[in-house]
């Protein structure tokens, strides 16, 4: 399952400098196909943390090609922290963007590696 554009957790992504990739489906919790994620290939995929098999980034790694698996960006994020209009989503917000930022991070270093004679 996903979010699109009408689910606050699309807003947080945003203002952290990510992007939905699947923002524009219909609905407003799409369940996804494991075909599907790989068609739009994502550099990070976050998950929450209520009722997640704590080997969930396992299945992933089957498809090593998928940006995500390549460079090793899967996340939880507390979900009770982001559903919810209230002042606890300025904490989930940090949290998103602390992940993100990882993922820029951790592009940003492998350019340098790629890039050093």
């Amino acid at each position: 399952m996903t979010i699109n554009h009408s689910q606050l957790i699309d807003q947080v992504i945003t203002l952290c400098g990510g992007e939905n990739v699947f923002a524009e489906q219909a609905e407003a919790i799409p369940r996804l196909s494991d075909e599907s994620v790989i068609a739009v290939d994502p550099e990070v995929i976050l998950t929450g943390l209520q009722g997640v098999d704590p080997r969930w980034s396992e299945r992933w790694q089957q498809w090593p090609d998928l940006a995500a698996t390549r460079i090793g960006q899967f996340y939880q994020v507390d979900e009770d922290l982001l559903y919810r209009p209230t002042l606890r989503l300025l904490d989930g917000a940090v949290a998103v963007c602390n992940r993100l930022q990882q993922v820029r991070d951790t592009r940003t270093a492998s350019e340098k590696d790629t890039h050093t004679p």
